[in-house]
C-alpha cells in the first residue's frame, strides 16, 4: 500500500514510469499499474479450479467419516472406482482432513507405539569375524544360515 502511494504521488508530481521502475526496482507493468489507478488495485479473489479428485469426493469423505485414514487404501478405492491420479494426490488431500497422528508413524513427542523393527539377522561371535582365527570361521559357518560379506574361504 505504502509503495502504491508513493508511486500515486511521484506520477502526479511528474516523474516518468522508468524512473519510478528504476528507483523502486518494481516490474515496469506495476509500477504503471499503480500509477495509472485511482485507488489501490486489490487482487481479485480466485475461484477454486477443479481438482481430480473432485469426482471421487463423495466417496472419500464418506471413507474418511467411516474412520479411514490410510492414504494408500484410500487410493485403492478411488483408483477402482476409475480414478487416474496417484497416491499422492490423495496423501495431499488427507493430510489436513487426518483426526490424529498415524500409529504406524514416529514422532518426535514419543505419545505413538513406534512400529516394530524386522529381527536381525543372527550374528556371528568375536572369534568369526576375526581375519587371523580362520579355522573358527570356518566352523562358525558352518552353523549360521547367514554367511557375512566379509569372511571368504579359500579354496
Amino acid at each position: 500500500m505504502a509503495q502504491y502511494e508513493d508511486i500515486r504521488r511521484r506520477y502526479l508530481a511528474g516523474e516518468t514510469l522508468m524512473a519510478m521502475t528504476r528507483s523502486t526496482g518494481l516490474a515496469r507493468a506495476t509500477v504503471r499499474k499503480f500509477a495509472h489507478a485511482e485507488s489501490f488495485p486489490e487482487r481479485s479473489a480466485r475461484a477454486p479450479r477443479r481438482s481430480i479428485i473432485d469426482p471421487y469426493l463423495p466417496m472419500l469423505e464418506a471413507r474418511l467419516a467411516e474412520g479411514c485414514e490410510n492414504g494408500l487404501r484410500l487410493w485403492r478405492e478411488a483408483r477402482d472406482q476409475g480414478f487416474p491420479g496417484t497416491p499422492k494426490q490423495i496423501r495431499r488431500w488427507l493430510q489436513d482432513r487426518r483426526t490424529g497422528l498415524s500409529k504406524f508413524t514416529t514422532h518426535r513427542n514419543g505419545d505413538h507405539a513406534r512400529p516394530q523393527q524386522a529381527p536381525q539377522p543372527p550374528s556371528l561371535p568375536s572369534s568369526a569375524t576375526r581375519v587371523d582365527d580362520r579355522q573358527g570361521a570356518r566352523d562358525e559357518i558352518g552353523r549360521c544360515d547367514l554367511i557375512p560379506t566379509g569372511i571368504h574361504q579359500n579354496p
